[in-house]
């Protein structure tokens, strides 16, 4: 079980800690629009987040708090990606303790809930493989089915019925953001399970 102690890390870490809201206010650090940023205890994670990963279990707010709260909330994710696109440092002092804790404790890829979940995201990418198997754009996708569907009939650009690689396909290249030595589950790939028809596993 990943536990992150969000009150430790923002007070080693010199920032304020409001226990009446279970945040963490970031010091002398704004966003684009120049308004403050705090890190919250809430769930804004997807369904292509694994168990356990930081997004289950924190966002961010930017803004200050009014009676209908934040002007603009996030996910931890974005926060960490803008933080070191921006090198916001004092932002990185928390997402990197957060980041880094969850790597060195997340759970194995053969645990019940990570594979289960693997199925999960190989159901929603069914059938769809990046063109060059870096390029993980829906918008940019080839569609691998026997006859065009809805889509493809209004976009034949992204339809064939060539078989493309494995290691190329979405779902691979989904979870090899959080698992990089993932090996494409070809028996996924090929009988992918109903979108819709199965659970996402619980945070354990």
């Amino acid at each position: 079980m990943t536990v992150f102690n969000l009150e430790g890390i923002c007070r080693d870490t010199g920032n304020t800690w409001v226990p009446e809201k279970m945040a963490c206010r970031v010091r002398d650090t704004r966003d684009s629009w120049g308004r403050p940023i705090t890190i919250l205890m809430d769930d804004t994670g997807s369904f292509l987040s694994p168990p356990n990963h930081p997004s289950h279990k924190y966002g961010y707010a930017a803004g200050v708090e009014h009676g209908q709260g934040y002007q603009e909330y996030g996910s931890i994710d974005h926060l960490h990606e803008e933080a070191q696109k921006k090198n916001l440092q004092e932002v990185l002092a928390i997402t990197n303790r957060i980041f880094d804790e969850w790597k060195q404790n997340k759970l194995p890829e053969d645990h019940q809930a990570v594979q289960q979940w693997e199925a999960y995201v190989y159901a929603y990418f069914k059938n769809c493989y990046s063109r060059d198997g870096i390029e993980r754009d829906t918008n940019k996708q080839i569609i691998v089915e026997k006859q065009p569907n809805n889509w493809t009939k209004n976009y034949p650009e992204t339809w064939t019925t060539k078989p493309q690689p494995p290691e190329h396909h979405l779902a691979v290249l989904a979870i090899r953001e959080n698992y990089p030595e993932h090996k494409p589950r070809v028996d996924l790939i090929n009988t992918p399970p109903t979108w819709g028809k199965s659970e996402y596993p619980e945070v354990v």
